[in-house]
């Protein structure tokens, strides 16, 4: 390690100084020190992390995000625009970053107080695609913005050295209104034409000190190695196109890091990574968790692995593609079918190829003895750990004709399969589940028919709820014709598929309506309401089948919009001004009486 350490420091400081001027140029600042904080520094510095979502009817769903503007108390009061974060726009896989976050940028800041951040999205609509591939056509392009409140504002002063997370946490679910296709769920649909329309719901919350985030993969070319061994600084390539725009990124090394070297063999250490590029050109691919709170001014992750790619050096890298699929089918000679759901790198040359297949939601991919392969807990694994309904990422070092070859194979987590519940014997803890039409289990073989039930054996006495807060319940309590997705790999033949400990997460049933009347405000139930519904856009269960719907106010409830409380939501009710209603989109699931919803997330506004 010191013999690398030494050989570093020069190429190190010199790297490193040409970062620090460009971001001192960009904050104003007259000195920036990136590692460890000091009070010489910005008062404030903020990395952006934005994290995705479940849609279960979509593939793919892509936006760009033009810019991040966060905003102080005098900018909102004179109409400014707030400070800019990002250098160029970043466009985003939404649905590919389920239960992980990507990393968009760190920015330095001066004294003031900071209360809101402004999300810009590029003009046009979102790229999203259904399942069978084919692109959904929008009924209305982005909003131009999306202005945000921070959960507790950013208060810095001159000589502070503040560092925060702020996670940007996209719902797919919940932003998108009208039908994927006929029949897909009982939607009324708002775009006049029965399309979809898009209208972004986004949570913002500030990490706490030492708070983890599951990270997407990051690549990375290094900058520094700490003397003490057990930090590497890498230039994070947040997109493809800005490159040369990296942000600056500290890896925390443990014992249990796995590093690697190229040909997926594990390194004894640092020096054990050997490459062929130079220095200046070497890039790493890192797997772990971001953190908040640690010394450094930059983004920090906690890694599982960090890898030294030569697949892409530089002068190589638009060569190369990075594919991000579903796994719907394989066979014991290691050649899958995969259903893309984004081209992560190399776009340019694999997207055409992709379009132009018989099948553009059936693509072959050869995976060799010789093809390493990362499991999803940052362990070395082999072709045959890769089963149907993974998410992986697949990477290639030519893309040109099926099956495509496969040099590595980063699996993003464990097989997934999404449906219906199927009415259960009371008390059982084995749900039934009928497959969504399009699911991967139906096309590789797994499941005979759609009409075939998967037995669940849940992997605990209770299942979350898809919703803020993650309520858990009896997972012998759950109502038939809800919604729900386990992840688990299915056994047993395709007329008796079963998933044994499959983790079960229940997707909630969803209305748009208006508060028509209040039956009680407390009691066991935290409060009951009348409610008109606009739209259905998913299913309870139960037997909540016509509206108007009787609404009960579970314990647990979460409160969003205008209202962020049992009692505020109660009281706007009652004090709505003549003519004025009160707008809410409910989540939850049915019960046995007829059209009664629990409501376990609640988001109003007064109109």
């Amino acid at each position: 390690m010191a013999r690398l350490f030494q050989s570093l420091v020069l190429l190190a400081a010199s790297l490193v100084a040409l970062l620090v001027a460009g971001l001192v140029g960009a904050c104003g600042e007259t000195s920036v020190t990136l590692f460890p904080r000091s009070s010489e520094g910005p008062p404030l510095s903020v990395t952006y992390l934005i994290e995705g979502g479940a849609e279960d009817r979509l593939s793919s769903l892509g936006v760009t995000i033009q810019d991040l503007r966060l905003m102080t108390v005098e900018d909102l009061a004179a109409g400014a625009d707030g400070i800019s974060a990002l250098p160029v726009p970043v466009g985003v896989e939404l649905i590919g970053l389920e239960g992980r976050a990507k990393l968009l940028t760190t920015r330095y800041y001066g004294g003031g107080t900071y209360t809101h951040v402004r999300v810009d999205f590029a003009p046009g609509p979102p790229d999203a695609r259904r399942h069978d591939g084919v692109r959904v056509d929008w009924a209305e392009d982005l909003p131009e913005s999306v202005l945000l409140e921070l959960d507790a504002p950013f208060v810095a002063q001159h000589g502070d050295s503040l560092a925060h997370g702020l996670v940007l946490s996209f719902d797919p679910a919940e932003s998108i209104d009208g039908p994927v296709a006929p029949g897909s769920f009982p939607f009324s649909g708002d775009g006049s034409d029965g399309r979809l329309v898009f209208r972004p719901v986004i949570r913002v919350r500030t990490l706490g000190a030492g708070e983890r985030v599951p990270a997407d993969d990051l690549w990375g070319g290094l900058l520094s190695v700490s003397e003490d061994e057990r930090v590497i600084t890498v230039g994070a390539e947040v997109e493809r196109t800005i490159a040369d725009r990296p942000v600056v990124t500290a890896v925390l090394l443990q014992e249990s890091t796995l590093l690697l070297q190229p040909d997926g063999l594990a390194a004894p250490g640092l020096d054990g990574l050997s490459f062929d590029a130079s220095l200046a050109t070497a890039r790493f691919l890192v797997r772990g968790d971001f953190i908040s709170g640690g010394p450094g001014y930059q983004a920090q992750m906690v890694a599982s692995s960090v890898q030294l790619d030569s697949l892409m050096p530089a002068s190589a890298s638009d060569a190369a593609v990075v594919l991000e699929a579903r796994i719907a089918g394989r066979t014991v000679d290691g050649r899958l079918t995969v259903r893309p759901i984004e081209v992560e790198r190399g776009a340019a040359l694999a997207a055409p190829i992709l379009e132009g297949l018989e099948d553009p939601a059936a693509a072959e991919v050869n995976v060799a003895l010789s093809s390493m392969v990362l499991t999803s807990r940052g362990e070395l694994g082999d072709r045959d750990d890769l089963r149907i309904g993974m998410r992986v990422k697949l990477h290639f070092a030519s893309f040109a004709l099926e099956p495509f070859e496969a040099t590595r194979v980063l699996v993003q987590g464990p097989p997934t399969h999404r449906g219906v519940l199927l009415a259960s014997q009371p008390g059982q803890s084995i749900a039934m589940l009928r497959l969504d039409a399009d699911a991967a289990a139906l096309q590789g073989g797994l499941v005979a028919t759609e009409e075939t039930p998967v037995a669940v054996v849940p992997s605990s006495l209770f299942v979350r709820l898809d919703v803020e807060g993650d309520p858990f319940l009896f997972a012998s309590q759950l109502p038939s014709g809800l919604r729900a997705v386990v992840r688990g790999g299915i056994s047993g033949s395709p007329l008796l598929p079963g998933i044994e400990s499959g983790e079960v997460v229940l997707r909630p049933g969803r209305f748009h309506g208006s508060v028509t009347s209040v039956q009680s405000v407390d009691g066991e139930s935290g409060g009951e309401f009348h409610a008109s519904v606009d739209s259905i856009d998913a299913p309870f269960g139960g037997d909540t089948v016509a509206p108007p719907f009787r609404v009960r106010v579970a314990e647990a409830c979460v409160f969003e919009g205008d209202a962020l409380t049992r009692t505020e939501f109660f009281e706007r009710f009652e004090q709505l001004a003549p003519g004025s209603r009160l707008e809410v989109v409910v989540s939850g699931i049915g019960t046995e009486t007829p059209n009664q919803v629990t409501a376990y997330q609640i988001r109003s506004r007064v109109l």
